[in-house]
């Protein structure tokens, strides 16, 4: 997993299309997608979703000691809302839709 914040162009240019792509499945579809083994840090993504592609960061939470994280941010022109997850001590990390009727996302969705 990536140490640094920023992404430099040719970075962006390979993972923007990617996470645009998948995000559409999971705005449509009870998925999640699993991200801990891609060469992309929790602050790559926020980078990407916030900075670049424009997403509104509206909430930040975590639980302290357990190290349990959920950044949530509004997609362009919708309602729909997506989390990305993450865990120090599991190295758990993910990005899914926050469902408004408290819906799981049980099946993960591959990046490629």
């Amino acid at each position: 997993m990536r140490g640094d914040y920023h992404l430099n162009e040719a970075e962006i240019a390979y993972w923007r299309p990617l996470l645009e792509e998948k995000i559409k499945e999971i705005c449509e579809k009870e998925l999640y997608l699993p991200l801990k083994d891609y060469d992309l840090s929790p602050a790559n993504v926020h980078y990407l979703l916030r900075d670049v592609m424009g997403y509104e960061e509206i909430s930040f939470d975590s639980n302290g000691w357990e190290q349990d994280t959920w950044y949530r941010y509004r997609v362009p022109n919708t309602d729909i809302v997506l989390v990305m997850y993450y865990c120090g001590f599991t190295f758990d990390f993910t990005l899914s839709r926050d469902w408004e009727d408290g819906a799981s996302c049980d099946y993960a969705l591959p990046l490629y």
